[in-house]
């Protein structure tokens, strides 16, 4: 039993720390939304489930214990902008986008915020690019194309690819952004305002498209109208409070490998929750970004 106990001390299984641990939940709520909003869009139009979306998670967070309270004492008018550039620009591109293009473009194409957030963070807050990091966000980026490989291209076209490329840029800004303005910040505080703004700004371009393509709130049913809500908790709030906490914590390039757990997380809930089918290419993108996920947090010389 001693010497068990002198190798326990001696060889110790490295466990995720918080921020890491907040990154992988909220890969997986953003992917399980990705089955949530496939289900709302049955019913809802994008415009429609975007509003939907943002003010169920915008109620939820200003909501919560303690954020009115901390809400004016933590007040920073860069929180606004962190919500108009995500979700607010950044998800309104992305889902006029898709209406414009394959979702199986989309999904590769999303899979590059990744590269988009490792070089940002080695140009503007020059973060080192260790060469195993490289590798790791290459696999994991290769698994994600892979995953996404698995459905047709009919409906791509270049406006719809270029739309969903600029919500990608802006969502890697955003964390541009989130680095460098709520260190300090409280995590939820920050999420409220930021939420609140997304809305804001989602209102005035909900009305201008539903006065000339109508609205398709009447046509949803109950169902849908439940689904919309999940993805306004698994979409938006649950996933930006821990994104949140965890950017001002890690570098950006730790953050962009763990982006890359969506896609799995999103095949598993399509499988779970939609029976989709899983094949054996899916599978193998699958492990694809978790080894590539692995490799990247093997990058020594950063918390």
């Amino acid at each position: 039993m001693r010497r068990l106990r002198q190798f326990a001390g001696i060889v110790r299984v490295p466990t995720p720390s918080a921020p890491h641990a907040a990154l992988i939940v909220a890969a997986m709520s953003w992917g399980v939304s990705t089955a949530t909003t496939k289900f709302a869009l049955q019913s809802f139009s994008a415009t429609d489930l975007l509003v939907v979306e943002l003010g169920v998670a915008t109620a939820c967070l200003w909501f919560m214990p303690g954020v009115r309270r901390g809400a004016r004492a933590g007040f920073r008018r860069e929180y606004l902008l962190l919500g108009l550039i995500e979700p607010g620009l950044s998800y309104a591109l992305f889902n006029f986008g898709l209406e414009r293009t394959s979702g199986t473009d989309a999904a590769v194409l999303v899979s590059l915020e990744s590269i988009a957030l490792a070089v940002m963070g080695a140009a503007v807050l020059g973060e080192r690019l260790a060469p195993v990091l490289v590798c790791g966000i290459a696999l994991a980026v290769g698994g994600a194309v892979v995953l996404a490989a698995q459905e047709g291209h009919e409906g791509a076209t270049f406006a719809g690819n270029t739309l969903v490329v600029a919500g990608v840029l802006a969502a890697a800004a955003y964390s541009v952004v989130a680095r460098r303005v709520t260190p300090g910040g409280d995590a939820a505080v920050v999420t409220a305002y930021q939420l609140a703004a997304a809305f804001a700004a989602a209102v005035p371009v909900w009305l201008v498209v539903s006065i000339g393509h109508g609205s398709t709130f009447g046509d949803a049913s109950t169902s849908h109208w439940l689904g919309a809500a999940a993805t306004g908790l698994l979409g938006s709030a649950v996933p930006f409070l821990l994104y949140t906490f965890a950017v001002s914590r890690l570098p950006l390039s730790r953050t962009a490998a763990a982006s890359n757990l969506i896609p799995v997380f999103g095949v598993a809930a399509a499988v779970l929750l939609l029976g989709e089918r899983l094949t054996e290419t899916q599978v193998l993108g699958a492990a694809l970004v978790v080894v590539g996920l692995g490799a990247a947090q093997l990058n020594p010389g950063d918390g």
